[in-house]
Order: structure tokens, then sequence, then C-alpha cells
């Protein structure tokens, strides 16, 4: 008879199996969209990914100039000076483990924190409102996870005022074996990143 199942199936296998061979013709979906509640990415993990030997300069659009003021490196005990009369120094090092809890914090893991110091001997008062601070350990360049809590951080802001300066304090979280890093300060649009590199105090 037309449309009776086949011996052996019932009318419940016939419409399983044709369901499933209409399945079978759909494009299966390469990026699924995640289920409520389930996390998009890491948390806590640092703003830049060490592709290469160093963080790319951050556009600040057009406003940003194409020739960046420069300075050579500096290690941590050296300033970086700028031809412009800026310098930005680096000091108070001091070594900790993480207690605190939360998003991103790895409880137990080693952390620098370190001073920062922009002086401004020229003679325009000088943007720090928009700085991106980077630090980088090894020979991998890895990028350490900026440490916001549990330690007290102070950012740079605003412009320092012709022969004034400002401090900030930055930490990141750096294995305790990591006996070298590179800290990269990108200050504003108009300077090349601050850059000091080689045994952390």
């Amino acid at each position: 008879m037309k449309g009776s199942a086949s011996p052996g199936t019932t009318a419940n296998d016939q419409a399983a199996s044709q369901i499933k061979g209409q399945n079978s013709n759909k494009v299966k979906d390469p990026k699924p969209t995640p289920e409520p509640g389930d996390p998009t990415g890491p948390k806590g993990g640092p703003a830049f990914e060490a592709k290469e030997s160093a963080p790319a300069p951050v556009e600040r659009g057009k406003s940003a100039a194409k020739n960046r003021v420069k300075a050579a490196e500096a290690n941590f005990r050296k300033p970086v000076k700028f031809t412009d009369g800026v310098s930005v120094s680096t000091g108070g090092f001091l070594h900790g483990t993480i207690e605190g809890e939360g998003a991103g914090i790895v409880q137990g893991a080693p952390y620098v924190v370190i001073d920062v110091t922009v002086r401004n001997s020229s003679k325009k008062p000088f943007d720090v409102s928009t700085v991106v601070p980077t630090m980088v350990y090894g020979d991998a360049s890895i990028a350490a996870a900026p440490l916001y809590s549990g330690v007290e951080v102070q950012d740079l802001s605003g412009t320092v005022a012709a022969g004034q300066e400002q401090k900030a304090r930055y930490a990141f979280q750096v294995p305790a074996d990591a006996a070298k890093g590179t800290l990269y300060l990108d200050l504003n649009g108009t300077h090349q990143p601050a850059v000091f590199t080689g045994d952390l105090p």
C-alpha cells in the first residue's frame, strides 16, 4: 500500500529517516553562536598579544602625528629622553604575590609594581591622558597581564605642565623567574613609545 512502512520498520522510523536526510544537506555553522551565559573570551588578560617583538603604536585618530618625537631605549635604571625635552623614568620596583580574588586574578601569582615619572622639560604642556602601558617578558616576548586590584596602582592623567612632572604606578603579573622584561609606555599620539628593557630590579 502506498505510504506504508517497509517490513521491519515503523512509521516513526521512516519519519526519523527523512528528517535525518534533510539535516545532512544543511551546511554546518563554522562558528556556532554561544549559549547565553557562556564566556566570549578570556577575562583579565593583557590588551596586547605579543605576536611580534614589540606592540604596534596605538592609533589615536587623525590628530596623531605621522612623525613622532623620538627617544632612544633605556634600561630600568636610566630615563628615556625625548628630543623635545620630555623624559620618562622608572623606579620603586616592588615584587609580591596576588592575594585577592576576582575576574582575571590568579591567586598566588607573582607580580611586579613599577613607578613611572614623566618629566616635562619642554616649553609646551605634555598630554598623558591616553597612556597605554604594556609589559612583556622572556625570550618569546610574552605579554604580562596588567593588575588593577589587590595592589595600589595609579595611571597617568591629564597634562603635565612645562617644567613639571607627574608620577604613576603600574603593576603586571610576571613570573618570579622572569629576570628580564620590557616596558612600553605609549604616552600619546605625538611621541614614540618610551621603551625600558633589561633586568628587572
